[in-house]
């Protein structure tokens, strides 16, 4: 049986707060949400969420090593939603 699903909160707006979060100096929104590459979600209470990325152990675009200076950070966010869970 499919299971059902129902959006409680659009992460979508936080996009752009996100991504300066993880790539310091970064000032837009990726184009796809994706993109911040998060990896983790756990409810913390029925008004709260916690969310983490993953960096990809910040791996240089040319896959040498570890970029220098650091291109993307791993990031922990604590959301409130707008409403509590259902």
């Amino acid at each position: 049986t499919t299971l059902g699903k129902t959006l409680v909160a659009d992460l979508a707006p936080l996009a752009a707060a996100c991504q300066a979060d993880i790539v310091p100096g970064s000032t837009a929104a990726p184009t796809r949400l994706s993109e911040l590459k998060f990896e983790g979600m756990t409810v913390l209470g029925p008004d709260r969420v916690a969310l983490v990325n993953d960096n990809d152990f910040d791996i240089a675009a040319d896959g040498g090593g570890p970029a220098v200076p650091p291109a993307r950070r791993s990031c922990l966010w604590i959301l409130r939603l707008p409403a509590p869970l259902p």
